[in-house]
């Protein structure tokens, strides 16, 4: 792997890769002074790869001169995904068009089509490029079509796009095309590039790097990326979530990953600290097996979300209640889960980046509480309505997983499951790749009898660093055992067992460590007639 560099050994002359670029003008509207120079900050940062802090500067910029247009409409154009104000900014940039330079209002014309509802993605790519095409060397109008074409999955034409984009920002879309075209070392190298050219910024790209590293099970390396985004901004909490994940992957020890979590939790806002608190909670207890203070952490983090008006959080202490009560088989409690998740989140907004009906068709599907051919008939419901929304839940390769793979309880479902299957590659970029993700591909490839690609999804899932969702780090090497004994490679299945026992063992409830211990029993594994008595108890 090619030698970190770090961000405070790039010499000072080598550090503002876009010295050369003036801010736009902004009409003729007399910004106040401290506006426009957070309007600038924000610009700075939008072109060093730090989209986040960039729009937080754009807000700042807004709030202090609402009548600052460009930065409304740099706000939305810096948004990669629907942050909950891109509306509001979109509608007031809208409203102060003649405050806009032509460039500027062309770009707005161009995002127009992404606020409809549904996003109407294939009109914003016309008018990207059209837009590019007038104004050749407008290089924002190159940097929004470079993330259209990041979110219409075109990493050919990216690349194209790149050439007009300079320093920080030309390495994370590279970074991102290469990822799309599933080429992770090319990735790696130029998400590494970006943090070495935007010192002090880079944080999408070394965001992206610690996600790729983390489910590439490079541990190491994705706690030196968590540092680097802890070095730029010490009073940030996304730098310790990905260091407590490489932890987790490094020593296997929670006590270890509670101390880096209380830093998280330290820098995060109320209310926000305590239902994140809780949840990470609920999965350190998962991973030890402390099953009953796994459910008062679940108490307590849906408590803490009771009044939130986002649908995902809303829905997530559900719908981990629903997969903890079906892996300790207690039935009627899951089904009890489900059934007031249903007629709960009836009442919740949807929202973009949550598949709502397809959760609540897997929850009543799970819970035996709809038969295989209405869950199909809901199934088909639920697609025809992801494409009507268009949203990133209607992309072919996400919809299959979230109404398919996600679903397979039999050999049944992953037949249908695999014969489903879309052709779009990479099914999902690499930092999106988690262990819950190979685990559950794992899983369905086990089931229809595919035994190579299991293997191999199973292995990468067993490897991944990461603490969160602690149910599928023990079925993914629960599963693995058993892709492995099939394989005829007893001696690495009864390690993978054996990782399952020893923190599980003790819990006769659980479905994947009496599956583990019945294959490890049929193997001959060490210890395993123990563990089979202690569980019979």
């Amino acid at each position: 792997m090619r030698p970190r560099v770090s961000l405070e050994s790039i010499p000072e002359s080598r550090r503002n890769t876009h010295a050369n670029i003036n801010p736009p003008p902004i009409s003729e509207h007399a910004a106040s002074t401290e506006a426009q120079t957070l309007f600038n900050a924000g610009l700075q940062l939008w072109k060093n790869a730090s989209s986040g802090a960039a729009r937080k500067k754009f807000a700042e910029a807004a709030q202090l001169d609402p009548g600052l247009a460009p930065a409304h409409l740099y706000f939305v154009a810096a948004s990669e995904w629907l942050e909950p104000d891109v509306r509001t900014h979109f509608s007031e940039a809208r409203a102060l068009r003649n405050r806009l330079s032509l460039t500027q209002s062309a770009l707005l014309d161009a995002l127009a089509p992404l606020m409809q509802e549904p996003p109407d993605h294939e009109s914003a790519t016309r008018h990207l490029r059209a837009l590019t095409t007038e104004f050749p060397q407008d290089e924002i109008g190159w940097i929004v079509r470079g993330a259209n074409e990041i979110r219409v999955q075109d990493p050919t034409t990216l690349l194209a796009t790149v050439q007009h984009i300079e320093g920080a920002l030309a390495h994370w879309y590279r970074g991102r095309a290469a990822d799309l075209l599933e080429d992770v070392a090319g990735a790696r190298k130029s998400f590494q590039e970006c943090a070495a050219t935007a010192p002090r910024g880079g944080i999408d790209c070394l965001l992206w790097l610690a996600g790729i590293e983390s489910n590439e099970g490079a541990c190491e390396d994705a706690a030196l990326a968590a540092k680097q985004l802890i070095a730029i901004d010490s009073s940030a909490p996304q730098g310790y979530h990905w260091l407590a994940r490489a932890e987790f992957g490094r020593s296997q020890q929670t006590s270890a990953v509670r101390a880096i979590l209380e830093e998280r939790w330290a820098r995060l806002p109320e209310p926000q600290r305590e239902a994140e608190h809780r949840r990470d909670e609920f999965d350190l207890a998962v991973l030890d097996g402390r099953f009953e203070q796994a459910y008062e952490s679940l108490d307590a983090w849906d408590h803490a979300i009771a009044h939130s008006a986002d649908a995902h959080e809303r829905a997530m202490p559900f719908t981990c209640r629903i997969d903890l009560d079906l892996e300790l088989g207690r039935t009627e409690a899951a089904r009890r889960a489900a059934t007031s998740f249903v007629e709960a989140s009836q009442a919740w907004l949807p929202e973009e980046t949550w598949d709502m009906p397809a959760e609540r068709t897997r929850a009543l599907y799970l819970t035996d509480q709809i038969g295989r051919s209405a869950f199909r008939q809901r199934r088909a419901q639920d697609e025809l309505e992801l494409r009507a929304r268009n949203g990133w839940w209607a992309a072919p390769n996400v919809r299959w997983f979230d109404s398919y793979v996600q679903n397979v309880k039999d050999a049944e479902d992953a037949r249908v499951a695999v014969a489903a299957q879309p052709a779009t590659r990479p099914f999902l970029e690499a930092a999106f790749r988690n262990r819950y993700v190979d685990s559950e591909l794992g899983r369905m490839y086990l089931y229809a009898g595919q035994l190579d690609k299991s293997l191999e999804l199973l292995r990468r899932a067993t490897k991944s660093c990461s603490y969160v969702r602690g149910l599928y780090v023990f079925r993914a090497h629960a599963l693995y055992g058993d892709a492995l004994a099939r394989r005829a490679r007893p001696r690495e299945a009864c390690e993978h067992y054996a990782y399952v026992l020893q923190r599980w063992g003790h819990e006769p409830g659980s479905r994947t460590a009496r599956d583990a211990t019945e294959s490890a029993l049929r193997l001959g594994c060490r210890g395993s007639t123990d563990t089979a008595l202690r569980l019979r108890r």
